[in-house]
């Protein structure tokens, strides 16, 4: 996979949201990817998983929710549902790696000179084996209006895509 390795993922740079999920790094699947979705400057968000454990695949997808915040536990309420494919999964994982998924360099290497700080933020991280990656950049629909020649914006758009368009949920 090309990318540099991704060690210890609890940190909370790596972390945008407590999604309540494991460290990657400790997760028994031999695939297994995660697309956080935050949304700024309100936080919470949402974490759809897809994984695979040398058998079968399964996916999920984990949202938090500042506006179901409980003051008296202080704690964000933390929901999983279940999301099933469109298509097979293997379908799936392939316009995963077809969109970018071990190819595309963080938004913060393109060294654009102009940032948009809220909106929508999206980080990718996924583990094959024993090998790490992660992906991280925001507003892609925003930032491929401002820059239309840099074509990693619109792959950005159709890797979401992939993650946003190919499940569902009952």
């Amino acid at each position: 996979m090309k990318g540099g390795p991704v060690t210890d993922t609890t940190d909370r740079v790596f972390y945008a949201a407590d999604d309540g999920l494991p460290p990657l790094a400790g997760s028994e699947h031999y695939i297994e990817i995660r697309m956080h979705v935050g949304y700024l400057p309100m936080g919470g968000g949402q974490v759809f998983v897809l994984s695979f454990d040398g058998r079968k695949w399964s996916s999920r997808v984990v949202v938090t929710d500042p506006h179901l915040f409980d003051i008296s536990k202080k704690e964000k309420t933390i929901k999983q549902y279940p999301v099933f494919p469109l298509k097979p999964y293997e379908e799936i994982f392939s316009d995963l790696v077809e969109a970018g998924l071990f190819s595309l360099p963080s938004q913060a290497e393109l060294k654009t000179g102009r940032y948009v700080d809220d909106g929508t933020y999206y980080l990718i991280a996924c583990k094959v084996g024993s090998r790490f990656r992660m992906i991280k950049f925001n507003n892609p629909n925003e930032y491929h209006e401002l820059f239309p020649k840099i074509k990693i914006f619109k792959q950005y758009i159709d890797l979401v895509a992939v993650f946003s368009k190919q499940f569902y949920r009952n």
